[in-house]
């Protein structure tokens, strides 16, 4: 696969397969050496020897050059965007300039592996012409949601002989967030019923829970009235309104004070072993490497769809995630803040330890208590709360 863009017609860049070839180059350079001793014995002894002993100074001159060559080559990378949404194509594009007076042997680029992208190729080889430079566009696509990092593992110059070889970089790394999509969660799943239940009930009585029936059911059983101006967006009944083509709003206080409280676990500590025990039908196909970064984009956009069905069921969700500086919540109450979320959890990053786990101080008196998680369902420390766990895929009360 040939480079997309060049600064020099002379300088080359490729594709280049990620091993290790010295042994091979080693077994060439011994066997040069030998046809080199060969030639002395039969041809020209004179000749012969001349070669040998330049073939045998070779390894040393060549060296040299590359330890000399090292310092004048200058490496700059940029990223086309630093947020992406899934399935997005980007570019990643390196500039390698050569200001030593010699041709650059080859210039290995190793990419820095990520699960949540994918390459075309991971790694490149690069030669340079004296004085010019050269640019590498490498495209790569957005596959998992969340914080990563994209950009280069290593870079080396190897030297004409391929024998040895000299980082030139370590690592040029840039982050990039991709845009968490928005899980389709029914309204007839266990957990959230149950979930509808707890934010409805004021009591034990058996009116309140046959009216939540009824709401998840269809539109609520409540009394309603056309939308005057001042009235609350809160209390408007969209699918009611979409039906009859006019605002209709709630005329019951019950449903006015219903809320959730929906919490992002920013907690991950699954091992390698255990992940291993992942249900088969939950992520299939996968490699193992990309499994902790599927079962992180399962509780975020899980998360998103539980609070955009409880939205659609004329519920109030107060979304609580973690960041550096502490806790947010964001009080969504109409499906354009689920898009802002969006944005904002695209670079949400789940950690080892948390100080605080879950804000649950802030716990409304009528309402209910919502845990999206990548932990097991065992891992949760509390009770009469409803949890969503990405490891197995499944919801239930604790």
């Amino acid at each position: 696969m040939m480079a997309k863009k060049t600064e020099s017609p002379k300088s080359y860049i490729k594709s280049a397969k990620k091993k290790d070839s010295v042994l091979e180059n080693l077994l060439s350079y011994f066997l040069t050496i030998a046809l080199s001793f060969l030639f002395a014995l039969f041809c020209s002894w004179r000749v012969g020897i001349f070669l040998l002993l330049l073939l045998l100074l070779s390894p040393l001159l060549s060296f040299l050059l590359i330890l000399l060559m090292r310092p004048m080559i200058a490496v700059e990378m940029q990223l086309s965007k630093p947020v992406a949404a899934k399935k997005e194509r980007l570019r990643l594009s390196l500039s390698l300039s050569n200001r030593f007076p010699f041709p650059t042997p080859g210039i290995v680029i190793e990419i820095l592996e990520n699960p949540c992208v994918i390459y075309e190729s991971l790694a490149y080889e690069v030669a340079i012409m004296p004085f010019s430079s050269v640019s590498v566009s490498i495209p790569v696509t957005a596959k998992i949601c969340g914080a990563g990092m994209v950009g280069v593992g290593r870079i080396y110059l190897t030297d004409y002989l391929g024998i040895f070889k000299l980082r030139i970089s370590s690592g040029i790394s840039q982050k990039l967030a991709i845009i968490p999509d928005v899980a389709d969660i029914s309204g007839d799943e266990d957990y959230i019923r149950q979930t509808y239940v707890l934010s409805t009930t004021t009591g034990d009585s058996d009116e309140t829970v046959e009216a939540v029936t009824n709401v998840m059911g269809g539109f609520p059983g409540y009394e309603h009235r056309e939308y005057a101006p001042g009235d609350p967006l809160k209390r408007v009944n969209w699918k009611l309104s979409a039906k009859r083509d006019k605002l209709y709003v709630r005329l019951d206080d019950e449903m006015a004070s219903s809320s959730v409280m929906l919490v992002l676990d920013p907690v991950e500590h699954n091992t390698e072993k255990e992940l291993a025990w992942l249900p088969k039908n939950l992520y299939p196909d996968s490699a193992p490497s990309e499994l902790p970064a599927l079962v992180r984009q399962n509780a975020v956009e899980t998360s998103l769809g539980v609070a955009m069905t409880l939205l659609s069921h004329n519920l109030k969700v107060v979304y609580y995630y973690k960041r550096t500086e502490g806790w947010e919540s964001v009080s969504v109450e109409h499906p354009g803040q689920i898009s802002l979320l969006q944005q904002e959890l695209a670079s949400f990053a789940f950690c080892r330890e948390c100080e605080e786990r879950f804000p649950f101080t802030a716990i409304p008196e009528k309402g209910a208590a919502f845990i999206c998680t990548t932990c097991r369902h065992t891992e949760i420390p509390f009770q009469n709360i409803i949890v969503y766990s990405a490891f197995d895929g499944k919801g239930r009360m604790l």
